[in-house]
């Protein structure tokens, strides 16, 4: 018989190549390798080159004359990542009730994160959303790739009482007087009752035990005249309050004390 002939050609193997030769990389705006190298034995990468963060798929295709060690001769992919840059959550600026509208947070157009402003005049929550970059990840917390609300809050201001003493002696029968000053403890003026209580009538009382008030600023502010008037010898603490009427935005001021002494009366011997 005729014979016949078989042609066997023989090349040279190449390692197929993996996610081995990822190396970290995080976002910085320029590119980056995301490889150790760009081609191997027997191979060259493409797809290694990138800027933004994500995750890429990286080929290798064969150099001529070799074959993948699984003697197979399309080409090969595996993936490598860039991971997204830290960002810290931007913090509200500290505010107040002031009668006016403040901004707790700037707007933000461009950059790690977008948000519209947030601002508020009221004593109280308000909110934006913080929109991520898709090259960013929040620095804390949890779902740090998700967009996030923020919430910032203006207090509530706190009015103040001053007394014009603290403590007073006047004899049965007789009066004294000392004066309470509301002011409102923001750069706004407030409105509301000044209160006064006498602990024990049985020794001391006082008037007025309810003052409206109006008008009050925090320079002046708006004083009342309180008179105590000795009942029978003792003591009695008067407790001064004041509850705004604007309950939204203000607080109620800590109450102040006054102690009243009371003496009996001794005729003046001439």
């Amino acid at each position: 018989a005729s014979s016949k002939t078989y042609t066997a050609t023989v090349t040279n193997s190449a390692a197929i190549p993996t996610n081995s030769l990822c190396v970290s990389r995080t976002y910085t705006g320029s590119a980056q390798q995301l490889t150790s190298a760009t081609s191997g034995t027997g191979y060259t990468l493409s797809g290694y080159s990138q800027t933004n963060a994500g995750t890429y798929t990286i080929t290798a295709t064969l150099a001529s004359g070799y074959r993948w060690s699984d003697n197979t001769t399309g080409t090969k992919t595996f993936s490598c990542t860039m991971a997204r840059k830290a960002v810290a959550e931007p913090g509200c600026t500290s505010a107040t009730y002031n009668g006016s509208s403040q901004t707790l947070l700037a707007a933000k157009t461009s950059g790690e994160y977008t948000n519209s402003a947030i601002t508020g005049t009221n004593a109280g929550s308000y909110s934006q959303t913080l929109t991520l970059n898709s090259n960013y990840q929040w620095s804390s917390g949890s779902n740090v790739t998700s967009n996030r609300t923020k919430t910032c809050t203006i207090s509530k201001a706190t009015p103040t009482i001053t007394l014009s003493a603290t403590s007073g002696t006047v004899v049965a029968g007789k009066t004294m007087t000392f004066t309470a000053t509301v002011k409102s403890g923001t750069s706004t003026t407030v409105a509301g009752t000044l209160g006064a209580s006498s602990g024990s009538t049985s020794y001391a009382t006082i008037s007025p035990t309810s003052t409206s008030i109006t008008g009050a600023d925090n320079s002046s502010g708006k004083a009342t005249t309180e008179t105590v008037t000795g009942v029978a010898s003792g003591s009695s603490t008067i407790t001064v309050t004041f509850t705004p009427t604007d309950t939204t935005n203000f607080n109620s001021a800590s109450s102040k004390t006054y102690t009243a002494t009371v003496t009996n009366s001794a005729a003046i011997p001439t």
